[in-house]
């Protein structure tokens, strides 16, 4: 019986240790990776092309923030706390109508994520425009089609991308503002 007892016990806190390694280490893990100027070690050999893409790609998105801070008349701490006060959940139920509806335009595709998505303190409204002029229904048709082959990936990329857009603000806050400034 002890050892029953003892084995559960054992059983259960390596389930706990599982979570909290997916939930938050993965999550910090792999922002990291993304956003390090060095490979990691721990991405194989043949994905350190996709992850130098990434990068690369993150790099560019950078550029823009700027520019989409000004549009909005919001700053950088501001999208650091949207960022931070975004519920996964929210943007799972988002994604599960987008998933069961026929998506015609961008403004449509922009209702339905703030008919789900909701940030305390902050109107949304204001990322429509960025949105619609930087987004197609073809883009979006690909990324639910993404969504629908590997549900698993999804649940873990909310918290991926938190991360990693935290991580990215916080290491090009001075580019940022340099630009905005200008």
């Amino acid at each position: 019986m002890k050892k029953l007892l003892k084995l559960l016990i054992f059983v259960l806190l390596l389930g706990i240790a599982a979570y909290a390694g997916y939930r938050y280490f993965l999550p910090s893990m792999i922002a990291s990776t993304l956003t390090s100027a060095e490979p990691s070690r721990l991405v194989p050999e043949k994905m350190q092309q996709q992850v130098k893409e990434l990068r690369a790609k993150i790099d560019r998105e950078v550029k823009e923030v700027p520019a989409l801070l000004k549009e909005t008349r919001l700053g950088i701490d501001d999208l650091e706390i949207i960022i931070d006060r975004a519920n996964p959940e929210q943007f799972f139920n988002a994604i599960a109508e987008l998933k069961t509806t026929t998506l015609t335009s961008t403004d449509q595709i922009f209702d339905i994520c703030m008919k789900h998505i909701r940030i305390d303190g902050y109107d949304l409204e204001v990322f429509r425009g960025p949105f619609v002029r930087n987004t197609s229904v073809k883009n979006i048709r690909e990324a639910v089609a993404k969504v629908n082959r590997d549900d698993m990936l999804t649940q873990v990329s909310v918290p991926v991308l938190k991360e990693t857009a935290k991580q990215v603000l916080a290491s090009s806050r001075e580019k940022i503002l340099a630009e905005m400034n200008r």
